[in-house]
């Protein structure tokens, strides 16, 4: 399993860098610190990994947004439980998400989503998901497509220098590929690339993971701040082999 990817959120949000829990010390990722949750976790032992995006076409729901748990919560249920199942009136008490889990025993990829009552299994193969559902192929999603194919031939150093390069690309896709996820067309198009570059909200983390058949893990994280030319960047690196 290889995953490539950025995580979009305010630049004001406190967060915690890639490191192992210290209270459940088998999940490493980053943390949100201010409501707790993650948004990319793995098992470092089990080798199972839980990923998060925010759905932008949120479904209605009944509950006032102050009372709604964060989503940040959902990739560590899924990890702490590997019977972890998400039945439709659970989900509903969430805003909008997909969720993507790894099941590295079984060799089982999951999606689930309030957007649709059905988990669905994910094939072999090069996928990707945004912030829209899981049919939906944006800009930036068949971008990153066409960068991990391109580079899955390639050495472990070259592979990961075109991963930082996808991964950082701030171009432009043509306005009339763009989503239409009600926001202004503004918006749309300061959301649109890969790299999200913008004063108050933007890439907050680059994430590229390896996970071998024989439970080999390796996590780069690049962890971003600033933003426009003031943008810099610092790195760290997790090794199971290490551990």
């Amino acid at each position: 399993l290889t995953l490539w990817a950025n995580r979009d959120e305010w630049l004001k949000r406190p967060t915690r860098p890639l490191a192992p829990w210290r209270h459940q010390q088998s999940i490493i990722g980053g943390r949100d610190l201010e409501a707790g949750g993650g948004w990319l976790l793995v098992d470092r032992h089990r080798g199972d990994v839980a990923a998060l995006t925010n759905l932008r076409e949120a479904p209605v729901a009944s509950l006032n947004e102050r009372q709604r748990p964060s989503r940040g919560e959902l990739p560590i249920q899924a990890l702490l439980n590997r019977d972890f199942r998400l039945e439709p009136e659970q989900a509903s008490r969430y805003a909008g998400f997909n969720l993507i889990v790894f099941r590295q025993a079984q060799r089982l990829a999951q999606h689930m989503s309030n957007s649709d009552e059905t988990a669905v299994k994910l094939h072999r193969g090069t996928g990707s998901i945004s912030n829209g559902k899981l049919s939906e192929k944006w800009p930036k999603q068949q971008a990153l497509e066409s960068a991990i194919d391109k580079a899955q031939h390639l050495h472990e150093f070259d592979w990961l220098d075109a991963a930082w390069k996808a991964l950082s690309d701030q171009s432009q896709p043509d306005p009339l590929h763009l989503p239409d996820t009600g926001v202004a067309l503004l918006r749309e198009r300061e959301l649109a690339p890969v790299f999200v570059n913008t004063p108050s909200y933007g890439t907050r983390q680059s994430t590229v993971i390896k996970l071998s058949s024989k439970g080999h893990l390796k996590i780069w994280e690049r962890r971003w701040t600033g933003h426009g030319a003031a943008l810099r960047h610092s790195d760290v690196f997790w090794n199971n082999k290490h551990d």
